[in-house]
């Protein structure tokens, strides 16, 4: 019972970090704000996390769990719900994109966990891009190592485009139409007809 106790207020803890990180950032948050947040003491808090970087470890190995691989993609509208599942990702946990770099150095484990999303997210682009191509909804490449752009292009975009572009009040930022700028000039002309048919921008 005690056991079950604890987990529930380390769930609890966490919860609440989390929240207070995606609406004020990794470096604004106190260990005390987190307290106030559940209306316990710092001491208490302590307790279950000695320090903030073992909370936001914590929250992220959390997060970690919630990522779910995705199958093969073989059409457009499979990739667009690929890229959906990106978006959705990372406006829900805006503030791990805002510290990625940072986030990577508090801990070895955090570090490998983004190593190994980020090669899942490699590896699903490159075999949608080749069925794609299969399928003659894509083009062969016009140049060595454009397939590897476009896909390190996707990559940088969903992760490192939305913080800067929020600052900019005057320009509107989506990041799924983003990718697709990209994606759509690979296009082959069936690739445009299912574009113009599955995909609603």
């Amino acid at each position: 019972m005690r056991e079950t106790m604890k987990k529930d207020i380390k769930n609890e803890i966490i919860s609440a970090a989390r929240e207070l990180f995606s609406i004020n950032g990794y470096n604004a948050v106190t260990m005390r704000d987190v307290a106030d947040a559940l209306g316990i003491s710092v001491g208490n808090l302590t307790y279950h996390f000695k320090k903030k970087e073992d909370l936001i470890e914590a929250v992220i190995i959390d997060q970690h769990r919630g990522y779910r691989k995705h199958g093969e993609i073989k059409t457009l509208a499979a990739l667009d719900g690929f890229l959906r599942y990106i978006t959705e990702h990372h406006d829900k946990h805006q503030y791990y994109f805002r510290h990625y770099a940072q986030l990577s150095q508090l801990c070895p484990q955090v570090y490998q966990m983004q190593l190994s999303v980020m090669r899942d997210l490699y590896d699903t682009l490159r075999t949608a891009l080749k069925n794609l191509r299969d399928a003659g909804l894509v083009r062969g490449e016009e140049f060595p190592g454009q397939t590897e752009g476009v896909i390190q292009s996707l990559m940088t975009t969903s992760c490192y485009s939305q913080p800067h572009f929020e600052r900019w009040k005057d320009v509107s930022h989506d990041a799924r139409k983003c990718m697709w700028s990209v994606v759509s000039l690979m296009l082959t002309a069936e690739g445009r007809e299912a574009f113009t048919r599955e995909i609603a921008l």
